[in-house]
């Protein structure tokens, strides 16, 4: 299993935000290339594997209340980044989703693990 821990992603990304589709565009974008190149920096490279199981642990920046379904939302360009860093199709993974506490800046922590 792999640790990755990624920034807290931008309120441009929720579903509820609303904003104009260049802003939302360009906030994918960037998200996207973060979470591939911080899989990266950590050693995360192409795996052998036909599927992953992902734990995403949202470690939200303030006590607001957060629907899990925008949570997961909010990170679909970050399992794109993670899916270019591994080179495992993201239709294949499974995914578990769990809050942690609260920190400053907020983070989500990502654990990949080959699937059996």
């Amino acid at each position: 299993m792999t640790r990755v821990e990624l920034p807290w992603p931008s309120s441009a990304l929720s579903p509820n935000a609303r904003g104009h589709w260049s802003i939302v565009a360009k906030a994918k974008a960037a998200y996207r290339k973060a979470a591939w190149a911080i899989c990266i920096a950590n050693g995360l490279g192409k795996l052998d594997a036909s599927a992953i199981h992902l734990t995403l642990t949202f470690c939200p920046p303030c006590k607001r209340r957060r629907d899990a379904d925008n949570l997961l939302a909010s990170m679909k360009a970050g399992i794109d980044g993670i899916a270019d860093a591994t080179g495992i199709d993201d239709s294949t993974y499974t995914i578990t989703l769990a809050r942690g506490p609260v920190r400053r800046g907020g983070a989500v922590l990502a654990d990949i693990e080959v699937a059996p």
